[in-house]
Formats: structure tokens, sequence, C-alpha cells
């Protein structure tokens, strides 16, 4: 809903805005509560896993679409669009391959294993749908420097997930060389 909210623009995009920023306060309460109550299990996991994933879709794309359908030029309008969609795509992309990799390979997971957050994990989780990301839309939106932010976060996820995709691809590969020998 604040999907379509942001995409139709006008005094709308406030609530689309709004309804983001209210999703990630939610997902960053409901696990610490159903730890708290002691409720915790798999289906939680899932189903904020599964709310974290339309977030990922939706948030970048749909930013893209209302800062594309602001532009006079159809060029600009595709170009706009095209960034929030190939962020959004590639976010999920990289969340899913290295939920993955983690299934294959948990002892790699050097986070886990030490007890320390590495700095890139660190930047991503700032970074993220419950992060910066949201309430940089609500100020995007506020100050009406939305494709600032569209850019910015766009970049940051174009450039960074598909550094993150191939280090997990060199990883794998070392890996079978290794075992190879």
């Amino acid at each position: 809903m604040s999907a379509a909210f942001i995409v139709a623009g006008g005094q709308l995009i406030l609530f689309g805005a709004v309804g983001f920023n209210l999703f990630a306060l939610m997902d960053c309460v409901d696990g610490n509560v159903a730890r708290y109550k002691k409720q915790t299990g798999p289906f939680g996991e899932w189903a904020d896993a599964l709310g974290g994933y339309f977030a990922s879709v939706l948030v970048l794309p749909s930013v893209g679409i209302a800062v594309g359908l602001g532009m006079e030029s159809e060029v600009l309008q595709r170009l706009f669009i095209g960034m929030g969609v190939i962020a959004g795509v590639l976010n999920i992309l990289s969340r899913m391959i290295q939920k993955k990799y983690s299934e294959v390979h948990p002892a790699d997971d050097s986070d886990k294993a030490t007890g320390k957050r590495s700095y890139i994990r660190i930047i991503e989780s700032n970074m993220g749908i419950t992060g910066f990301l949201m309430p940089a839309v609500l100020v995007g939106v506020l100050t009406e420097t939305l494709l600032f932010v569209l850019t910015i976060f766009s970049v940051y996820y174009i450039l960074g997930s598909s550094l993150f995709i191939l280090s997990l691809i060199y990883r794998v590969e070392k890996e079978k060389i290794r075992l190879k020998q």
C-alpha cells in the first residue's frame, strides 16, 4: 500500500513514506517483543524475512517510479524508473544469494564465529531497509529531494550488491579450487 501511495505522488506520497517508516519501525520491534515474551519460532522468522523481502523489492522501485513520473523527458522517466527497479532487484537478489550461501557454507559466517561485526556488515545493516533508507525516503519527500535519495541508494545498491555477489562467487570458486587439491 505504501508503494502505491509513493507511486501516486501528490499528497499521497507522504502517506507512502510514513507507511514505509512505520513498517521499518515494526520490523525492528516485533522480533524484540517476541524474544521478550519467549514466543519466537521459525514461523516468526519466516514472516519477518518475508516482510523484509517485500519491502526490499518495493521501496526503491516505487521511489524510482515516483521520481521518473515527475520528469518531463521520457528518457529521464525510464532512467529513474530503471534505477529504482535495478536497485530493488539487486538488493533482493543479494539477500537471497547471501541466505543460500550461509545455508551451504555456515562456517564462513565470520560475524557469528568471532562475535564481532565487520565494517561491511555494519554499513549494510545501516543502509538497508530498517536503516537509513526509510527515513531518507521520508526526508526526501518532505524536502523534495527524492531524486537525490534515489540516486544515492541506487548507486549504493547497484555497486554494493554487484560487488557482494561477485565476492561470494569468488569465495565459492576459491573453495572449489582448494577442494580439488
